[in-house]
């Protein structure tokens, strides 16, 4: 018998057994490293449990967080939004050394907790030459008190104290990998979170004698493995939270409803004829009352404009004013749109559907059809998030996914549509997938055309409006002020 690569059982005369494969063993071949000055990776929300505010969760309800930490020096390696401040930043639970002993906790709660003598009198259980397995439970029931609490190292229980608040007030706005006030020098790997008080069985189970593992059966919340399955788009490792490894879309672009907007300048998106059919996910928020562009394409002085009128979405030309929808798209949900146009004279018709569901069939005059002018279509699309400019009220919120064909797709639509989760794309003759591939340099986006060269510039936008949020896909990570070298093989044992 033996055993391939991809797991598959063959005979010795290397016909398939029965087409039984066998499960890949757990990799883990990288970790990130981080500088001690200002290197992060930053996690977004985890609502409800760990959320700024209005707050969440995490300090009245059971929770556990577990980490690989390798270094010598202090600096915090994990921060969770915890407890309420303001609006802007929320008071954080943070995870740190200080280059003598180990402890966690938050100003906010009066609260902080340390490994209790001998450790904390010079012999810590933390090693400063080697990995380290820190994972931390709490019960739910007081998060004021010591006993909530629970402390392992290396797979061991470990003896902690209640101290003096003196810790850094930490703040931050969501959950954050390394530090920011106090930054770290050293490695994280395999970083997860759950909405459970950990028992000590499963705590044996994810220290595995000193070697990362599978920690699927346990159902983390969110598990960042840092190097394995992160992508480097410059100047950003995209490092999305380990269930949406395989999804095609983990990242979108965000937009501030302002001035953002993404250039696709003047090249034709689709053929001359006329015939075309967009497709875009949205996720709005709330905003106020008035058109606000989605985007918008400039046919010899014959605009078209897609806007959020309100909450609903028209299609809008210097002729004429269509709603296409009466769907709620500002509802802080995922929605898909598909738009086709088919051109016959009087008889023309742009048709709309809201995830996967034809909402409306609107007959037109083709004088007045998007791209119509004098006979023959021309131009393209130009701007999506905005209108020409960013001069007038732009879309507030995230854009994904964004593809153009020269043909009617509304045969496709539950294909497209994907029940709620993008696919891979194919036929279009433009595809923006927006978050995934774009760079960021020198203060500009560049969000390639998957399909052709017409790629997109952004206009004042900055390196956070890659968010790590997308259709069926969320919690997804992003660094910040980290390099394509600061994936390193240096992970625990294995």
């Amino acid at each position: 018998m033996i055993i391939t690569h991809n797991g598959t059982i063959l005979t010795n005369d290397g016909v398939v057994l029965n087409n039984i494969t066998t499960s890949p063993s757990f990799q883990n071949t990288y970790s990130l490293d981080f500088d001690g000055v200002d290197d992060y990776v930053d996690v977004g929300e985890i609502p409800p449990l760990f959320k700024k505010f209005p707050i969440g969760t995490a300090k009245d309800n059971p929770w556990s967080a577990s980490m690989w930490v390798k270094g010598s020096t202090s600096g915090a390696f994990l921060q969770l939004p915890y407890g309420e401040i303001n609006s802007l930043s929320a008071r954080a639970f943070a995870f740190a050394f200080t280059g003598t002993y180990l402890y966690f906790g938050g100003k906010f709660a009066n609260i902080k907790i340390r490994e209790s003598e001998p450790f904390a009198g010079g012999v810590t259980a933390f090693s400063t030459t080697d990995w380290n397995h820190v994972l931390m439970t709490f019960d739910g029931v007081d998060y004021t008190a010591l006993s909530s609490y629970k402390l392992y190292v290396n797979g061991t229980l470990i003896p902690i104290e209640l101290i003096p608040v003196n810790i850094t007030d930490f703040r931050v706005e969501s959950i954050l990998i390394g530090g920011v006030q106090l930054p770290w020098l050293g490695k994280i790997d395999e970083v997860s979170l759950f909405d459970a008080k950990l028992t000590t069985t499963n705590v044996t189970s994810i220290y595995n004698g000193g070697k990362p593992t599978d920690l699927t059966p346990l159902n983390p919340i969110a598990w960042y493995r840092m190097g394995d399955n992160g992508a480097y788009k410059d100047p950003q490792w995209l490092i999305p939270s380990n269930e949406n490894k395989d999804k095609v879309s983990n990242y979108s672009m965000e937009f501030d409803g302002v001035n953002d907007y993404i250039d696709l300048g003047s090249s034709s998106t689709v053929a001359d004829g006329g015939q075309f059919s967009l497709s875009f996910w949205i996720k709005g928020n709330t905003q106020p009352i008035g058109a606000k562009y989605l985007f918008s394409a400039d046919y010899y002085n014959l605009h078209t404009f897609w806007t959020i009128q309100n909450t609903e979405l028209y299609w809008r030309n210097i002729n004429n004013n269509y709603k296409l929808l009466s769907t709620n798209l500002l509802d802080g949900e995922w929605h898909h749109i598909l738009i086709i146009w088919n051109p016959d004279g009087a008889n023309s018709t742009i048709r709309c559907f809201t995830d996967g569901v034809n909402e409306v069939n609107i007959a037109t005059d083709f004088r007045y059809a998007p791209g119509w002018n004098g006979g023959a279509y021309q131009g393209g699309l130009q701007y999506i998030g905005n209108r020409g400019g960013g001069t007038f009220p732009g879309f507030n919120g995230s854009i994904d996914e964004f593809a153009v064909w020269d043909n009617d797709q509304s045969s496709n639509i539950l294909s497209i549509y994907n029940g709620g989760t993008p696919t891979t794309i194919s036929g279009a003759v433009a595809h923006y997938k927006m978050g995934e591939e774009a760079t960021f340099s020198g203060g500009v986006w560049t969000v390639p055309d998957q399909i052709g060269s017409n790629d997109g510039t952004s206009a004042n936008m900055t390196i956070e409006d890659r968010v790590g949020t997308a259709p069926s896909s969320s919690n997804n990570a992003l660094s910040f002020n980290m390099d394509l070298i600061d994936r390193v093989e240096d992970t625990p044992p294995s």
